[in-house]
């Protein structure tokens, strides 16, 4: 179930960054944590890492890789989050969904939610009924 939430979550987040690029770029940018071309890149490339690795973990193929890097990206949200508030900066559109979402405590609270759904599939697997379990991976108990 974690696997499935986590999947879809993550394709929920990356869609409308995907369709509307200038806009999640303007979102990271406020952010202040990167240089101002590694924030264009990381504003074309974070949605698709996160739409395939929902995708993957949807599907329960190399779910625990795909369970790992859904860990890495809600770790980085985080930080670059409690960052952001404890340097000062006010963010009306923290980037997170597609639409303006001011930046606060509560934001960074979701994403340690988040993460510890991501860790169940990261430590349990795909479980059953999954393209791991088809192609022989041993399935668990997720």
């Amino acid at each position: 179930m974690a696997r499935l939430f986590v999947g879809a979550v993550l394709i929920w987040a990356a869609y409308p960054k995907i369709l509307e690029p200038n806009e999640f770029a303007k979102a990271v940018i406020a952010y202040q944590a990167l240089p101002y071309a590694w924030s264009n890149l990381a504003a074309i490339t974070v949605p698709w890492v996160e739409i395939i690795a929902g995708v993957l973990l949807v599907v329960g193929a190399v779910t625990r890789g795909s369970a790992l890097v859904a860990s890495v990206l809600y770790l980085a949200f985080m930080a670059i989050m409690i960052s952001a508030m404890t340097r000062g900066i006010m963010i009306d559109d923290c980037g997170c969904f597609g639409f303006a979402e001011p930046l606060t405590w509560l934001l960074v609270w979701r994403d340690v939610a988040l993460l510890a759904a991501a860790l169940v599939p990261l430590f349990a697997g795909a479980g059953r009924l999954t393209l791991d379990s088809l192609r022989g991976a041993r399935p668990t108990r997720a």
